[in-house]
């Protein structure tokens, strides 16, 4: 769950200026410790951050929008996985708990979008996104293996990004919806990156406003 409190620095007939500064919950749940499946609901830790936002009406219908924003998670408590038998151990240099501290993400977007019809629209893009090394400290005598794990945390990506939009926000103010809706269809298409994945990836995401 995510908290925004945007504030509209300038606003010109065909120029808007936004910063957003927000606030990211611990909605999330860290994964069972008996599963070896690495996935969760959530990131399970706070994340605060900063958008600022431009945009520009060039034709009618036409915008192109900037982006930048940098995101600083908070340290977080990591608890090491329970072996469930002999085969799964792990390694006994490992720590029980590890304090995490997850690097700052900086990101940068400049897209153009078509506005079709009053709630759809067509958006294209170019992103290029950068989280910085993260720190893991717990004993000492397991710091060359924390030192190994902070050193290959790093993580770059340029990509392409092709999105269908539809958001009810105008006939929301026209009376037509009871309350904003989002809801975003995309494909991104990497370029160039380290540390991250090479595959074209295809995401629906929702959201609702109140």
């Amino acid at each position: 769950m995510k908290i925004l409190v945007p504030w509209t620095v300038l606003n010109r007939e065909r120029f808007v200026l936004t910063v957003q500064p927000g606030l990211s919950l611990p909605t999330g749940r860290w994964p069972n410790p008996n599963s070896l499946v690495p996935f969760q609901a959530g990131s399970g830790r706070w994340v605060v951050g900063s958008k600022v936002v431009s945009q520009l009406e060039f034709a009618r219908n036409f915008l192109v929008i900037g982006t930048a924003g940098a995101h600083f998670p908070f340290p977080s408590t990591m608890r090491k996985r329970v072996p469930l038998n002999a085969d799964d151990a792990l390694p006994a240099d490992l720590d029980a708990e590890v304090t995490v501290s997850d690097g700052w993400l900086t990101e940068a977007q400049l897209d153009v979008k078509w506005q079709f019809l009053r709630s759809w629209s067509v958006r294209t893009g170019i992103q290029s996104q950068h989280r910085f090394k993260s720190s893991h400290q717990g004993s000492a005598f397991a710091a060359e293996r924390y030192r190994l794990l902070d050193d290959r945390s790093e993580e770059s990506l340029q990509s392409l990004s092709f999105n269908l939009e539809f958001f009810t926000l105008k006939a929301f103010l026209d009376g037509d919806f009871l309350f904003p809706v989002q809801v975003i269809a995309g494909l991104g298409l990497p370029l160039t990156g380290i540390g991250t994945l090479a595959d074209p990836v295809f995401a629906i995401q929702g959201s609702f406003f109140f």
